[in-house]
């Protein structure tokens, strides 16, 4: 599966960008080839790729009890240095010009899978982080995964109705309470028997995607698939 997701990845080269960039390629500072955006093609060979992008939820180290709500994670990639940059360029300096090739890998593994899902779910910002942000990554991530699979996208089925802090830093206890209450499903009636994918840029401890899926069980979902860009071991 990764030759096919390196494919779509290459486009990335060809897309546009929302500001001028200097023409260095983020991670290594070389010199861009005409048309290039971003990151050169000798980093996109050394991302490092997933062997196979399905992770079963018990098979997930998180800090979290067992078992998680959602089945089972799809992720492109080990959470190393370079993704790191690249993840953080993409929601903090506006490099939302890398949501199409990652979302359209993880449509692409998501089809490859054979995965089935009434929709896609982005996990929602907070609408006063989203102003400051100007967009939701997740969002932007999830469009292009659900243009690439062939499914519906279904951007307002949680919305986040606190503002919480950072949960960098958090010991499990508060990331728990942190977060308690936070998403509301606001119509539970289309989520009844459905099975759906919880899009995010990272899975880190595993605390947002896991309240997320919790709050869409609750309101009547059959089951949830997380997909991000990257895992954190």
């Amino acid at each position: 599966m990764i030759q096919p997701l390196w494919r779509q990845l290459r486009r990335m080269v060809q897309l546009p960008v929302d500001f001028i960039y200097p023409p260095l390629c983020l991670l290594c500072g070389t010199y861009l080839q005409a048309g290039a955006v971003l990151i050169c093609g000798e980093c996109f060979r050394r991302l490092p790729w997933l062997e196979d992008p399905d992770i079963p939820s018990q098979f997930l180290r998180t800090p979290l009890s067992k078992p998680l709500h959602f089945d089972r994670a799809i992720a492109l990639f080990d959470y190393q240095d370079s993704i790191g940059t690249l993840i953080h360029f993409f929601k903090y300096s506006g490099g939302r010009a890398l949501a199409q090739p990652f979302g359209e890998a993880l449509g692409e593994a998501l089809r490859d899978g054979a995965y089935e899902a009434r929709a896609i779910i982005p996990v929602p910002l907070h609408p006063g982080r989203r102003r400051e942000r100007g967009y939701n990554q997740s969002e932007l991530l999830a469009r292009a995964m659900a243009a690439r699979a062939g499914m519906a996208l279904w951007p307002a089925a949680l919305h986040r109705v606190v503002a919480t802090p950072p949960q960098a830093r958090m010991g499990r206890q508060k990331r728990l309470r942190n977060l308690r209450g936070a998403f509301v499903a606001p119509d539970p009636e289309a989520l009844r028997a459905g099975r759906f994918v919880l899009v995010d840029d990272v899975l880190t401890t595993g605390h947002t995607l896991d309240e997320c899926a919790r709050v869409l069980l609750e309101n009547g979902a059959a089951g949830v698939i997380a997909a991000t860009i990257a895992r954190v071991r």
